[in-house]
């Protein structure tokens, strides 16, 4: 970390450099901490890249300001795509009972890619918090009305949550394959 810091600073201080988003994550992965206000100021930056908005938001985690929720916030009602899906795993772990509808209607409204990352953010919540949502969706899956694009990460999701519903609903779901079906 100390090698790299003057380097890793110099990067970080030009807005148009190419290599400034990984400048950030190589920061963040060897302890050189940057200004938290320059990790905020690149994640509320539209013209910045979304590598590199996702990058400082994931750096300003790992020593939060105290308004760093509203920062989380921000990022999901005006961010990119790969923004509010860090932004949705980060909430996660801030608040998890406001995660949940965010990630409800992630999965529910939101491209694929968006909706596959909420699934699998899903699994950080508490089982008793998760299970009925995979357990609902499996229900849909079975009736046909869950997103083709969303299957297998629901799968997946409902995979990694032991709970007896979840469990039952996937049970369920097999149940109502074609025989022989893959």
């Amino acid at each position: 970390g100390a090698a790299l810091e003057p380097a890793l600073r110099a990067i970080s201080a030009r807005a148009d450099h190419p290599l400034r988003a990984e400048a950030i994550r190589l920061a963040t992965r060897h302890g050189v901490r940057l200004d938290p206000a320059y990790y905020r100021r690149v994640v509320e930056d539209g013209q910045a890249g979304e590598a590199e908005r996702g990058a400082a938001l994931l750096a300003l985690a790992q020593e939060p300001p105290t308004d760093f929720r509203a920062v989380v916030d921000r990022a999901l009602a005006q961010g990119p795509a790969s923004l509010r899906m860090d932004a949705r795993r980060l909430l996660v772990t801030l608040d998890p009972v406001a995660a949940r509808p965010v990630l409800v209607e992630a999965v529910q409204s939101a491209p694929p890619a968006e909706g596959a990352a909420a699934l699998q953010a899903l699994n950080g919540l508490p089982t008793e918090t998760a299970a009925p949502e995979l357990a609902r969706w499996l229900g849909q899956m079975t009736a046909g009305t869950f997103p083709s694009a969303l299957q297998v990460d629901l799968l997946d999701a409902a995979r990694a949550v032991p709970a007896p519903a979840v469990e039952t609903a996937v049970a369920a779901w097999r149940a109502s394959l074609p025989a022989g079906d893959d």
